[in-house]
């Protein structure tokens, strides 16, 4: 028969001690909840039959463990849920928005948290043996133990479970590490501190760059950039490739667009500051390592968990996405690398940048390579090579003018008296010269999501998506002189008129006129095509672009009727009108194209 523990403290003293002392551990978020059977279980086990799991299949293997945490530890009585935080800084501008750098989640810039948090666990275990002066019966749980943790933080008040997944606190946000104390002893609960939700905001599901979060707090593993660069030990799908850009190791987007984590505060943990080499590596310096070097420079380092040919297969897709013809010498030694998974991607890296010189090393690569699946990866790669090559001939043959975009691609043009603008996804604002394609001027805003920009003459407009605002700003200096909410549900594409700011919305395919000064809906037509990603005024009618179709339409403003169109060569992503061209982004090839417009 067990023996009954008497606690020689009030439960609520006990507790007021219990909170002192992890906050003296550094943990930031503490609360306590009954041990009990899982109130998720039933969901999250329809969440894996559903596939969403992806390869994980640990996650079903342990599923009995997690519909009650009694399960882990015999006898428990109560669940003393804690939170770390891990928030260190913003990184540089130059750093963060360099396409030719890795980019790193942040939990991963220092040491790994397990061991650091676990011996914390024990050292707060310690205290409460002490001063319920007894021998209770404990288990420590730091992430990887089997327990529906975020459940049990919600319960005990430390937040509440957004839809992106994360758990977030209305005071400091989502940057945390969560972990838990099983305990045979029950102690006085916390009162859950119903502040704060995520309410109609979704910015986080339209900034992922996937579509992981198919519907709120509903999250689709194999989708996830952090599920494919950390977990998934085998070739990330093709189709996905692309839409990393240069993210090699997980993944932080639908935390950075999160509103509460405006509030963040700095943790001032030692092991959690970015260790040198870090904070965005460039991207040729870690494709030659070797497996010594590899278990040198992350030894400690949560990064270790993806392995050498994990990683080093993340990094060549980010080097495909960044497109840099320099990238290939690099990428011709990674084709001989001993790990098939990384001269896989290496292949399909140097299908993307094309190029005379890619074909050639592929084509001697393939006389030589053994493995099917790389075998498979060169063709398709010297196929991509191919297309690239003719689509550059149809760019020749059919646009007046072609530049390369600068940055991670164009989501949006204006042009400015002689001046060409584009807008990054991402944030960042270009002034480049029409002739030269020379970057004469960089602007990053302070609300990142650019989907579309325009030049009324004074001032420069901004469209961020992942503010669901346009901004009216001054340039260079971004000061903001007008700002309202966007209309509809995507806005993609800004045009002037010369008195009215036109937007057009992605989704629900209408473009809209609008009152600059007060944003009051002026005018509403329906567009022509399937998906509608960009728009201009000529000086009399509208040109909108279709990205299914790439074809760009020119639209009467009163009736909706077309009046012209003109075929893409490639999917535009962003319109401007010159006075005598309309100029067209290729985000997907990075190139922005100028077409010759015939009545």
């Amino acid at each position: 028969m067990k023996t009954q523990i008497h606690l020689t403290e009030p439960q609520g003293i006990i507790k007021k001690q219990i909170h002192a002392r992890a906050s003296e551990l550094g943990f930031e978020l503490v609360g306590i909840t009954p041990a009990a059977h899982s109130e998720t279980i039933a969901r999250y086990q329809q969440w894996i039959e559903n596939g969403y799991a992806g390869k994980m299949r640990y996650l079903e293997k342990h599923l009995l463990l997690k519909t009650d945490v009694r399960r882990l530890l015999a006898g428990a009585k109560s669940v003393i849920s804690l939170a770390m935080n891990y928030y260190t800084l913003d990184p540089p501008e130059a750093l963060s928005q360099d396409p030719g750098r890795g980019q790193i989640s942040r939990y991963a810039w220092g040491d790994d948290y397990h061991e650091l948090i676990r011996e914390r666990l024990l050292e707060l275990v310690t205290f409460i043996k002490q001063t319920t002066e007894s021998e209770l019966k404990t288990r420590v749980c730091v992430d990887t133990a089997p327990i529906i943790e975020r459940e049990y933080a919600q319960k005990a008040g430390i937040g509440w479970i957004g839809k992106n997944t994360n758990l977030i606190h209305w005071r400091s946000g989502s940057w945390y590490f969560l972990a838990e104390i099983l305990v045979d002893i029950a102690l006085e609960s916390d009162t859950p501190d119903l502040r704060g939700s995520c309410g109609t905001c979704t910015l986080c599901i339209e900034a992922c760059p996937t579509d992981a979060i198919i519907e709120p707090n509903v999250l689709d593993s194999r989708l996830c950039i952090s599920y494919l660069t950390i977990e998934l030990k085998e070739d990330i799908p093709k189709a996905l490739r692309p839409k990393i850009g240069n993210l090699i190791f997980g993944c932080d987007i639908c935390q950075e667009v999160c509103p509460w984590n405006s509030k963040a505060v700095p943790t001032t943990e030692p092991a959690f500051q970015p260790r040198d080499g870090n904070l965005a590596p460039k991207l040729l310096s870690l494709v030659g390592m070797t497996q010594q070097e590899f278990s040198r420079r992350f030894k400690g380092s949560p990064i270790k968990r993806a392995k050498r040919r994990g990683f080093l297969r993340n990094v060549l897709v980010a080097i495909g996405n960044w497109g840099a013809q320099r990238a290939v010498p690099v990428l011709k030694d990674a084709l001989a690398d001993d790990e098939s998974l990384v001269r896989g991607h290496a292949a399909w890296a140097l299908g993307r940048i094309g190029g005379e010189t890619a074909k050639r090393i592929l084509r001697t690569r393939l006389t030589v390579e053994t493995e099917q699946d790389v075998i498979t990866e060169i063709q398709d790669a010297l196929l991509e090579t191919e297309q690239l090559s003719g689509r550059d001939k149809k760019m020749r043959e059919t646009t007046g003018h072609q530049l390369r975009a600068p940055g991670a691609g164009t989501n949006g043009l204006a042009w400015q008296g002689t001046s060409l603008w584009s807008v990054e996804g991402v944030g960042p604002i270009h002034k480049i010269n029409p002739e030269t394609g020379e970057v004469e001027l960089t602007l990053t805003p302070s609300y990142p999501g650019g989907a579309g920009i325009e030049w009324d003459g004074e001032h420069l407009w901004y469209n961020s998506i992942w503010q669901q605002t346009f901004y009216k700003l001054t340039i260079p200096e971004l000061e903001v002189v007008t700002t309202f909410s966007s209309p509809g549900e995507g806005p993609h594409g800004l045009a002037w008129d010369g008195e009215h700011l036109w937007s057009v919305d992605m989704n629900t395919g209408r473009f809209i006129k609008q009152c600059p000064e007060t944003g009051e809906i002026l005018t509403e037509l329906q567009t022509p095509g399937g998906r509608a990603h960009g728009l201009a005024w000529d000086g009399e009618a509208l040109w909108n672009a279709d990205t299914n179709d790439h074809i760009a339409y020119r639209i009467h403003p009163e009736s909706g009727e077309v009046l012209n169109s003109v075929p893409c060569p490639s999917e535009p992503h962003g319109l401007t009108w010159d006075g005598t061209a309309l100029w067209y982004g290729d985000d997907k090839g990075k190139t922005i194209c100028r077409l010759s417009i015939s009545d």
